[in-house]
């Protein structure tokens, strides 16, 4: 009896843990250069007990960030990596129609990070954003 009346009164308390709390903002929509495909940087926030999370995903540019797949999960540990608007730093860059490279900051905790979605491949770098990202070198 006792343990049904505590659950009963942390019901309503734990049900503020669930998605439906969290907010989220779209940062950046970074088109591939063929025009159809596109990379979603996100932040999402689940409130006071959580930091906030750095997101992208990917899919058709014309669908939306919110029908993407996503791809990178990542938060700055606590302040321990760079961070940007209270979330991990992130950079995006397209390496081609198909390439895509996810830049983030140096010490950021990596919860996800997929090699391939939605026919595009995916090559994550860790970096000092204090510094510009080094070019690769061209074959010639």
């Amino acid at each position: 009896m006792r343990a049904a009346l505590l659950f009963s009164l942390m019901m309503p308390l734990l049900g503020g843990c669930g998605g439906a709390a969290c907010g989220g903002a779209l940062i950046e929509t970074a088109p591939d250069p063929g025009g159809t495909t596109a990379a979603f940087r996100s932040i999402r926030d689940c409130g006071a007990t959580t930091g906030y999370s750095t997101q992208v995903a990917v899919g058709r540019e014309f669908d939306g960030h919110e029908r993407a797949a996503p791809v990178f999960i990542a938060d700055s540990d606590h302040g321990v990596a760079d961070e940007e608007g209270g979330a991990v730093r992130v950079a995006l860059r397209w390496d081609g129609a198909r390439r895509l490279t996810v830049f983030y900051a140096r010490h950021a905790r990596v919860f996800r990070a997929e090699p391939e979605a939605e026919g595009v491949t995916i090559r994550y770098v860790e970096r000092d954003f204090g510094a510009p990202p080094r070019r690769r070198a061209s074959a010639r």
